[in-house]
């Protein structure tokens, strides 16, 4: 019986060095892949969700234009009022843009969830600066129509990134 239990020991080799080293080598190439793409994944996701958010921002450039314009017809005042040629910052709580002449004043800040010039006037704002700068730029095409433009940049990991969107607006009253 001693002799059975000998065979039996013998029969049952296990792994010699060189193939768990082998099985190593592997597995930590396949794990260098996998941490790889989750790396790239999570910097893409940064550049999208910026992007996202720089898009929104840039159609809210517009929008607040346009309704600088139907105000000015609602109120019985030439629609170009307050919308003369250059580059402006305007946010959801100003009544008409204001003009800048540097990219830095044209920063925008965050406030309860939403993003917002700086105040004039408020030196010590409370509010968070972010790194998204919009830039409204005015061009008159014609006594009847201006074009206009919405530029959102901002930089993430040393890469400059901007979204700019265009339309033109109509005096078609």
């Amino acid at each position: 019986m001693l002799k059975f239990f000998k065979k039996l020991k013998l029969a049952q080799s296990g792994f010699s060095l060189l193939e768990v080293i082998t099985i190593l080598f592997i597995v930590s190439i396949g794990m260098v892949g996998i941490l790889s793409l989750i790396v790239q994944n999570i910097q893409t996701e940064r550049v999208n969700r910026g992007n996202l958010i720089a898009c929104q921002l840039a159609q809210e450039g517009l929008e607040l234009i346009r309704e600088v314009r139907d105000n000015n017809w609602r109120d019985g005042v030439d629609w170009l009022t307050n919308l003369g040629e250059g580059n402006y910052r305007i946010d959801y709580s100003m009544a008409t843009p204001t003009p800048i002449t540097t990219t830095d004043e044209a920063v925008l800040l965050l406030e309860d969830g939403f993003y917002r010039t700086y105040a004039t006037g408020d030196p010590e704002s409370p509010l968070l600066e972010t790194e998204f700068y919009r830039v409204i730029n005015l061009d008159s095409l014609s006594s009847d129509s201006e074009q206009v433009s919405s530029v959102v940049s901002w930089s993430d990991r040393g890469h400059a990134y901007n979204c700019s969107l265009l339309t033109v607006l109509y005096n078609w009253r």
